[in-house]
């Protein structure tokens, strides 16, 4: 006999505690979840900041209930960690930063600095609020901020110093009374984009694309094809919806 020939024991499985399904996913204080209970509260038992095995029962049925819609169904959700630069005075660039990308609305989640630290609820943006999802350079974003943003939510503050030219580019989430600005991230973007998209095609909202109109100043086309573009280098859209935007935005 080989001296790797030995067979290995196979891992005995047991019931999930939620479902009964017989499983060995993922062990947790009092026995073991299966990969449909996780899947159906993955994000809300993150946002809890404990070691899975020191999660109970009882905690996993609170994320299951949080992880349902107003009907009482289960809603997919992606937790991702965001490097916040400013626009809302809920939230505190010392702090760890997180969204809950859902199919209607981003939750936004705080977090100190400990490790294993549980997620704080802070505010919601639902799609519905939102007017543009973005990526711009600092000096575009500075732009944008306008008088009225500047004395309900303080001056925009970026950490760098302001006579350097900087190229680096930020996610900006702009929504009617403020704007949120976070580091750029390419998959978190395309993640809102695509949520974003699908949302307001399903309630026959205006296409993100569109210029935003503020007071009598239509946003430069061009710097709507821009943005269209990071979006299709991020494989966010596809080339042929990129032509078709740029067509329109161009009146072509």
């Amino acid at each position: 006999m080989g001296l790797f020939s030995r067979k290995e024991k196979t891992k005995a499985k047991e019931p999930c505690i939620i479902c009964g399904t017989d499983t060995d996913t993922l062990k947790v204080l009092d026995g073991y979840l299966c990969k449909d209970c996780l899947g159906k509260c993955r994000t809300e038992l993150s946002s809890l900041g404990k070691d899975p095995k020191k999660i109970s029962k009882d905690e996993i049925l609170e994320c299951m209930e949080s992880s349902k819609d107003e009907n009482g169904n289960f809603v997919e959700s992606e937790l991702v960690m965001l490097e916040y630069l400013g626009g809302h005075p809920s939230l505190n660039k010392e702090e760890f930063i997180f969204a809950v990308i859902k199919d209607n609305k981003i939750l936004f989640k705080v977090a100190g600095k400990n490790s294993n630290e549980k997620m704080v609820d802070v505010f919601e943006i639902l799609y519905s609020d939102m007017k543009t999802v973005s990526i711009e350079k600092e000096e575009e974003v500075i732009r944008r901020y306008t008088a009225t943003r500047i004395a309900l939510f303080g001056p925009f503050a970026l950490a760098m110093k302001k006579k350097q030219v900087k190229t680096e580019e930020y996610l900006i989430i702009e929504c009617k009374d403020f704007i949120l600005s976070f580091k750029k991230n390419a998959n978190v973007c395309a993640t809102i984009y695509e949520k974003l998209v699908e949302y307001r095609n399903n309630n026959k909202s205006e296409d993100i694309n569109k210029p935003v109109v503020e007071g009598n100043n239509t946003i430069d086309p061009l710097q709507q094809i821009k943005t269209l573009k990071e979006l299709l280098d991020m494989q966010a859209i596809t080339e042929e919806e990129f032509n078709a935007k740029k067509k329109e935005l161009l009146n072509l």
